[in-house]
């Protein structure tokens, strides 16, 4: 990153609502640095983005995930045909039940961050949970991403966390532990008990922060700014210490709070 270009920041589910309302959060101890990075942000020295993630995963009430989950997994439907110029169609459709109505403080805080001028970062995913609070307008140009297609980047580094236990991964494997070994993954959801809900729900967050950290890096983003270190899901958070110096290395990712963030901005070349 040259001195002229400005500096693009990930903002995560636990800071972008301070960071776009800093209004509404007058116990935040820290709220100076979150009026700091919103004042940066409107003045144009900061580009704020956010993982659909954040909607289309984590706004599900975590009650419900487990159930939402199973909904959509009932009513999964694929199909492989041939077109007449004998090219192979798949066509993939989950259909998920309605998401639950959406408290009116998210969207306000929705609308204070995109008036401020934050964009959303796609996750490739098929066939994932699609909020319908969400606004296609919304989403960054993609255009604005350089090098190979976006798709391929966010596969290479989600493979990633994924092989390191991470992200996804831990739905997938509490899920496959309740599978008959001969049907997808997804299938083992249906078969969880009840009492396993709140497992279901800390993966999901999970599957979420994993899915943030490939698509900031796919966007070629420069900032991960966060309070998560990992600690409620362990060695299964992509945002666990030793995981982070992993993705480091791989994928040169920087992740810090938003104090870290913002003796970033000032000391950065």
């Amino acid at each position: 990153m040259t001195k002229a270009s400005i500096p693009r920041v990930t903002f995560d589910s636990n800071v972008w609502r301070i960071v776009a309302s800093p209004s509404q959060f007058p116990r935040e101890p820290a709220i100076e640095q979150f009026r700091h990075i919103n004042k940066l942000i409107s003045q144009g020295k900061i580009r704020a983005f956010l993982s659909e993630t954040l909607f289309n995963l984590e706004s599900i009430p975590k009650a419900q995930r487990a159930a939402f989950l199973k909904s959509a997994v009932s009513r999964f439907r694929s199909n492989l045909s041939l077109s007449g110029d004998n090219r192979v169609l798949i066509t993939v459709e989950a259909q998920h039940n309605p998401y639950p109505p959406q408290p009116s403080f998210v969207a306000d805080h929705v609308r204070d961050a995109i008036s401020l001028g934050f964009k959303l970062l796609h996750c490739y995913r098929i066939a994932t949970p699609l909020n319908p609070i969400v606004n296609q307008d919304w989403y960054c140009e993609k255009s604005e991403a350089s090098g190979e297609p976006l798709n391929e980047r966010f596969g290479e580094c989600v493979r990633f966390v994924e092989e390191m236990g991470c992200g996804r991964q831990w739905l997938v494997d509490i899920a496959t532990k309740s599978s008959n070994g001969t049907e997808p993954w997804q299938s083992g959801l249906c078969r969880l008990d009840e009492t396993e809900g709140d497992l279901v729900s800390k993966a999901v967050a999970e599957w979420a922060d994993g899915d943030s950290i490939a698509a900031h890096w796919a966007y070629g983003n420069d900032f991960f700014c966060t309070r998560d270190t990992g600690k409620s899901a362990g060695h299964a958070s992509v945002l666990a210490p030793s995981n982070l110096k992993k993705l480091r290395a791989k994928f040169e990712v920087l992740v810090g709070a938003p104090e870290q963030l913002l003796s970033w901005v000032r000391d950065r070349p």
